[in-house]
């Protein structure tokens, strides 16, 4: 009889043993293959920075030419601006029968 109780917990021990073993080698694989996969979003990660950063560049230049442009069409606006309120000068110079202004043709 004590054979037999000791043959049973020889066996529920064997039986314990193999089932954490089990259990361990389970975790192991799953912990391999969330390295894995950490591994992947870290490189999917990098790609997008790059990416970002491209782009950011990208934008930053169409702001920067878009600033330029912005820069000459208003210059260019003041110029013509300039120039029409010296046409209605010489319009209205004109029509009064007065010489233009000075520094204009007639």
């Amino acid at each position: 009889m004590k054979t037999f109780t000791l043959g049973a917990l020889a066996l529920a021990g064997l039986a314990l043993a193999a089932y954490e073993y089990n259990a361990v080698r389970d975790l192991r694989e799953q912990l391999q293959h969330s390295d894995v996969q950490l591994g992947a979003l870290r490189v999917q990660l990098q790609e997008q920075s790059a990416a970002n950063a491209q782009l950011q560049s990208t934008f930053e230049g169409q702001i920067f030419s878009l600033q330029q442009n912005l820069q000459s069409s208003s210059q260019q606006l003041s110029n013509l601006s300039e120039s029409l309120k010296e046409a209605r000068e010489m319009l209205s110079a004109s029509s009064a029968g007065q010489p233009p202004a000075t520094g204009t043709k007639p």
